[in-house]
């Protein structure tokens, strides 16, 4: 039970951030999340998160494409998925994921 509540207030936690690095994202990158925000209209935060990863490592959408064309990698949801915080939210194989697509664009 207790494990269970503060997976709930980091997930409450990681819905704050993420909107926050899509914002920035936003101002430094110059881009519009419409992909981003739509999967989190659908699937919430945590799941729009891993949806973005269901397609492995090699299947990258748009802004993730954008971002790294403006050098700005450390906005996307998969950096954030790659730090020890936001960890506990996603499986192993999650992380991977994250981590490997990141490594292949250069980050």
């Amino acid at each position: 039970m207790e494990e269970t509540i503060c997976l709930e207030k980091l997930e409450a936690a990681f819905e704050k951030a993420i909107i926050l690095q899509l914002k920035a994202a936003q101002k430094h990158a110059r881009y519009n999340p419409k992909f981003v925000l739509k999967l989190i209209s659908e699937c919430g935060h945590v799941g729009a998160a891993r949806q973005m990863l269901a397609g492995g490592a090699t299947a990258v959408n748009p802004e993730f494409t954008k971002l790294w064309e403006t050098g700005m990698l450390k906005f996307s949801v998969e950096a954030m998925i790659c730090n020890p915080r936001w960890q506990p939210l996603f499986d192993e194989e999650e992380i991977d994921v994250a981590q490997a697509r990141l490594s292949a664009y250069g980050y």
